[in-house]
């Protein structure tokens, strides 16, 4: 039985999704009557006895009301590129779990919408998996390769979206065709018309479009009223105007929310923000959702929640003005943490709780290296979680056997750890191999993950691996990466072998080791061997 595979179909149970076994072969059917899972989630019991009868079968996820989800299926390798073009551009890529089919086509997951109908080729080249219908989910394979998530945006890392108005509207009108799902009473899917029964419904879309459209209230009133008098029987004037008021008072009240929602992101977020990320934030994806978003960050502006980095148009640094008084004479004095680091430095720096200490260095410069070391010295005193992104249980495994030292290894090793916030433990030593940029995000990002991670810190301590370019002093993202750490080094190529460098020491002892250098060598991949003592350089 492929334990992975069995695995992955408990999790996506535990993910409140229901699951199937599906054949391998290229029919992609189950192996099951799958009609009642439909209805109910399979048990634990049943999926076991599913992967024991058949331990190679794939994960089919019933997509739909059941699950949750409704997942958009691109055959982008079916595709010239100019109709490719067509689509990113009406249908562009979105923050939410996506997979990769092995034919190189694309899942994309969003949370359940329940217009948007089961359909193959719904537009050409592209189906939807809605109600009645199932989807094969990573880490599946067939004969043409694997099914996988894309890197950070798998459903631990961000979850399932709902579905943009861009979506939708493209999926159910494009070609002026109006597809509609089963049952679905929803009014945008409705037929358009001015005859006598549709004209009122017609009216109501019309005065909601042109206001979403910027139009101001005075010519909204004419094009209505033009409308209005040219319905067959032609609508009275007073019904007209109550249909305007309506639609002014919903899109006005509609704007209302979208402002108190940004009021909670900017309370709920510190550093630099700008109306791209609003935008993708609160999923408004529309033109004139964009101006609406950036009009609200105007006012939000001049209220002085926000100030303007004048680096880029439409940025914004928040203002934090919330404080604590701390009465200095009631503070209690603490005790630096007993934590051993790479070549004595614990005897130079004093680290306190809440403190990150980062370890940046170019590609196979030694970082890991350098982190589990870090590990294995503090291991036997304190509870050690390793977040790896890069390194799997195996690779691990094979790296620290080859150490010199036999010893048990007690660390809490978690593989495929891009969701960081999520699983800092507070109180505890934190090793996180490496940080990675969020798709999507310019690279000052990375000061704000850092600020991110420790505020989640307690009594514990997270020690980070960084990227960093060649002959850089700072880590990817700039000078800013080096705010919030206690403990800044940076790790360089120094033939033979290489050199740390202390590039900021925060809390030092007795004399400051600030642009000190110390080198090394590394044997094995893991075995630190230290080639002299600290010193300036």
């Amino acid at each position: 039985m492929d334990n992975k595979i069995l695995l992955m179909a408990l999790w996506y149970l535990k993910k409140g999704m229901s699951v199937i076994p599906i054949k391998t072969d290229n029919s992609k059917r189950p192996f099951i009557s799958w009609e009642e899972f439909q209805e109910r989630r399979a048990s634990l019991s049943e999926i076991k006895a599913w992967w024991t009868k058949w331990p190679d079968a794939n994960i089919g996820i019933i997509t739909g009301a059941i699950s949750g989800i409704t997942v958009i299926d691109f055959d982008w390798y079916k595709m010239k590129d100019n109709e490719r073009a067509v689509i990113e551009e009406k249908l562009p890529p979105l923050g939410t779990p996506t997979a990769i089919t092995p034919r190189k086509g694309e899942h994309r997951y969003f949370k359940y919408c329940h217009k948007i109908p089961t359909r193959n080729s719904i537009i050409p080249n592209i189906d939807v998996k809605n109600d009645g219908g199932y989807i094969i989910a990573p880490p599946s394979t067939n004969g043409n390769g694997k099914y996988f998530w894309v890197k950070n945006k798998n459903p631990d890392f961000m979850t399932f979206r709902t579905m943009p108005p861009l979506y939708s509207n493209y999926l159910l009108y494009s070609n002026g065709v109006v597809r509609k799902a089963t049952g679905t009473t929803d009014d945008d899917i409705d037929d358009i018309g001015f005859s006598e029964g549709l004209r009122d419904q017609t009216l109501f879309h019309l005065a909601n479009y042109l206001v979403r459209g910027g139009m101001s209230d005075i010519s909204i009133e004419k094009y209505l009223q033009f409308f209005a008098r040219h319905c067959d029987p032609p609508f009275p004037e007073k019904e007209a105007n109550e249909k305007i008021k309506s639609a002014l008072k919903r899109q006005n009240k509609q704007n209302l929310n979208l402002t108190e929602e940004i009021r909670e992101l900017i309370r709920t977020t510190s550093g630099v923000i700008s109306t791209t990320d609003v935008r993708h934030m609160t999923t408004r994806t529309t033109r004139q959702e964009g101006k609406t978003i950036a009009k609200i960050l105007q006012r939000l502006e001049r209220e002085g929640l926000l100030e303007r980095t004048e680096r880029k148009a439409g940025e914004y640094r928040i203002v934090k003005r919330d404080y604590q008084v701390v009465n200095l004479n009631d503070v209690e004095m603490i005790e630096g943490v007993n934590i051993r680091l790479p070549f004595f430095l614990e005897h130079y720096v004093e680290i306190l709780p809440k403190d990150l200490i980062v370890f940046a260095g170019e590609p196979n410069s030694g970082k890991t290296a350098i982190m589990l070391d870090v590990a294995r010295m503090n291991m036997r005193t304190h509870a050690c979680w390793y977040f790896s992104t890069e390194m799997g249980r195996h690779n691990a495994k094979k790296r620290i056997m080859k150490h010199d030292t036999e010893m048990d290894w007690k660390l809490k090793f978690v593989e495929d750890a891009f969701n960081y916030y999520d699983l800092i433990q507070p109180d505890e030593l934190n090793f996180i191999d490496y940080l990675e940029l969020p798709e999507g995000k310019d690279p000052w990002h990375m000061a704000q993950l850092l600020a991110g991670i420790q505020r989640r810190l307690k009594k514990g301590i997270a020690i980070i691996a960084m990227q960093k370019l060649k002959d850089a002093r700072h880590a990817f993202g700039g000078q800013q990466t080096t705010a919030k750490p206690a403990l800044f080094c940076s790790l360089e190529p120094d033939h033979p072998g290489a050199k740390m460098r202390i590039i900021k020491a925060k809390n030092f002892k007795d004399l400051n080791p600030n642009d000190w250098v110390h080198r090394f060598k590394i044997i094995k991949g893991i075995n630190i061997l230290s080639q002299g003592t600290w010193e300036p350089e």
